[in-house]
């Protein structure tokens, strides 16, 4: 098993602590917490599952509505959100819902923002109406969304920090979604749909890991187009005359058996650098205990470089920096991956059979370059090796990839909204025949 000691333990610390409390609103927190936690872990898509379902034993005595308003001339969709600012997930969240066509939709945010920022007056720009409900109870929420006669209410937090789900357990809405912004089911049967594709969840294989009906898009998510970005001029390799790999996620990703499956690849091509930038990286505690692990594992580590993460556009420019993105695993990169693609730079993913493990294939196979995207330690150092042997590869790659991500579905987000509100006209169809 692919094990994280720091998270087990955090696991752990999560369950004894919503064990201890009474309080139901610090109870659905540090669950909300253990179940985001898990994901860090090497558990099959059954067990992930099986602990999410458990969440809807917390709102047994939730009466949900059951009576809602007349249809509207104009759709009515309400998204709730604590990250309507800047945010790992923000071009994906903005990118579609700033596409909407305002003829046929009226779009409501429900922020439960702690903060604003520039990136939340983009937001609010977006859509008709923007509400700050960061002090309304989960009853009160659910009352509102209930009086503004939404018509499809969708969640973009899942079990992340101030979510919609305990409101939405009121069933306000006539329809109400997740599956953006978290990586699993909610676990909650008042959501009846979760958005998804047929490479994250093959039809017929996943169902029983979900409380809600998948609803299936060509591609998850798609991203808006960074802006004011140097153009890819090809693999630093071929000016360097050796391979960088780099890993951009957090240190809580890394796990001790990644760090040994990066250290082997360094053992493979003896000549190959690793840039790690992690934002936790600016302690020395945490650069020395990653170095130690490596160290014990036979590492040289005079080729390895630990750096603090830098500020968003300049942290895109340290990307075209490197040869090869190293994926972790089980948690495994969504933002970060899209971001090293327009960048030009290839992602070599590990996959495994739950959902959440599925993202990085799901965005390469979208771009082109699902052959990137292996599902065996073995495979993945050998797919690392042999691009990291084939600098002419390389360089074209860095060189075309962009224009791949362009000409995708990843990069197409008014392609994606138009085909997430035919999704939604269909739905809310379905829902009034049931209601007549």
């Amino acid at each position: 098993a692919n094990e994280n000691r720091r998270q087990i333990e955090a696991v752990e610390n999560d369950e004894r602590a919503f064990e201890l409390t009474d309080n139901k609103a610090r109870r659905l927190e540090f669950y909300d917490t253990l179940l985001f936690r898990l994901h860090f872990l090497d558990i099959s898509g059954e067990d992930m599952a099986a602990f999410h379902f458990d969440y809807q034993k917390l709102f047994e005595d939730v009466k949900p509505f059951t009576t809602y308003h007349k249809p509207h001339e104009r759709i009515k969709v309400g998204y709730i959100s604590g990250d309507f600012k800047e945010h790992a997930a923000f071009a994906v969240i903005w990118g579609f819902i700033s596409c909407h066509d305002r003829s046929k939709f009226e779009i409501t945010c429900y922020a439960k923002n702690q903060k604003y920022d520039k990136h939340t007056e983009l937001f609010r720009q977006s859509v008709d109406r923007f509400i700050d409900v960061k002090d309304l109870t989960a009853w009160e929420l659910a009352k509102k969304i209930h009086d503004d006669e939404i018509d499809i209410a969708f969640d973009l937090a899942g079990h992340t920090g101030y979510n919609g789900l305990p409101s939405l357990a009121y069933h306000p809405a006539p329809v109400q979604i997740c599956g953006l912004g978290y990586m699993s089911t909610t676990g909650l049967k008042a959501i009846d749909y979760f958005l998804t594709d047929e490479i994250l969840d093959p039809p017929g294989e996943h169902e029983t890991h979900f409380s809600e009906k998948l609803l299936y898009m060509p591609a998850q998510f798609s991203c808006a187009r960074p802006e004011n970005v140097s153009v890819p001029e090809g693999a630093p390799c071929i000016k360097n005359g050796f391979v960088t790999f780099g890993t951009i996620c957090r240190c809580s990703k890394i796990t001790d058996e990644m760090l040994a499956v990066w250290t082997e690849i360094l053992k493979r091509v003896p000549d190959a650098k690793l840039l790690m930038r992690a934002q936790e990286f600016i302690s020395n505690r945490a650069v020395d205990e990653l170095y130690n692990v490596m160290k014990n594992f036979g590492c040289d580590m005079d080729r390895v470089i630990f750096r603090p993460a830098v500020p968003k556009m300049k942290y895109l420019e340290t990307i075209s920096q490197l040869d090869i993105i190293l994926d972790g695993y089980p948690y495994v990169g969504g933002a970060t991956t899209l971001d090293a693609l327009f960048m030009g730079v290839p992602v070599i993913n590990l996959y495994g059979e739950r959902h959440s493990t599925r993202f990085g294939k799901s965005i390469l196979h979208s771009v082109g370059l699902g052959e990137l995207s292996v599902n065996s330690v073995e495979a993945y150092i050998e797919t690392v090796v042999a691009f990291a042997n084939d600098f002419e590869t390389l360089d074209v790659l860095h060189k075309n990839l962009r224009a791949m991500f362009i000409n995708s579905d990843a990069l197409n987000p008014v392609k994606y909204c138009r085909l997430l509100e035919k999704k939604f006209e269909e739905i809310l169809a379905v829902q009034l025949m049931k209601d007549a």
